[in-house]
């Protein structure tokens, strides 16, 4: 659906091909557009994101019991659940366990940041594998992906690169799950560096 949405936006703008930026759920978003409409997109841009859906529940992320957030991350999610928490609070309880640099979070929350909670449910409830696709996809895509991201290991971010035919991926050293706050001038030179070479 959501695809469909951008596909229709791009022809009412009067825009021949445009560069999609998506970070976690949207570069998932972004996987999908581009499997369906590639020739629309001159560049693809992704970060935090995840081709496989949903998370499995021992491969290295804050869903892994085992892992020291994860007690933290349900004791957030059943207050969430229990309480009826609307979309700010939930963000102010869950987004501090996917910062490797936590004080990055409140800059977010208090700059107004958020994604809508009901599509974040739904998107978690779908099954997908991206994987199929993506050697359909053929438009220069650059991943941005934090080192200490735990939401989506690494080795996905790596994964994703090497099956993208013109995927190139950076790591950044010092980042959790939200690249563009926590690391904002290396993402910005990756950005342009990737724009100039489109």
């Amino acid at each position: 659906m959501g695809r469909r949405l951008l596909e229709r936006l791009r022809t009412t703008l009067g825009v021949s091909a445009w560069t999609f930026v998506g970070v976690s759920a949207g570069g998932a978003l972004g996987l999908t557009y581009a499997a369906m409409f590639g020739s629309s997109l001159s560049g693809l841009v992704l970060a935090s994101c995840r081709a496989s859906i949903p998370a499995n529940s021992e491969d290295g992320t804050i869903y892994n019991p085992a892992l020291p957030r994860h007690p933290a991350l349900l004791s957030a999610l059943r207050r969430v659940n229990a309480d009826r928490l609307n979309s700010r609070d939930e963000r102010r309880l869950i987004w501090p366990l996917l910062a490797e640099r936590v004080e990055v979070v409140s800059e977010m929350l208090d700059r107004g940041v958020s994604i809508n909670a009901d599509r974040r449910r739904a998107f978690l409830r779908q099954r997908a594998d991206l994987f199929p696709s993506m050697s359909s996809i053929a438009v220069p895509t650059l991943m941005l992906h934090g080192r200490h991201d735990p939401s989506v290991p690494l080795r996905e971010a790596i994964a994703i690169a090497a099956a993208l035919p013109s995927g190139s991926l950076q790591v950044l050293e010092d980042c959790g799950h939200f690249p563009f706050a926590e690391e904002p001038v290396l993402c910005k030179g990756a950005l342009r560096a990737f724009l100039a070479n489109l």
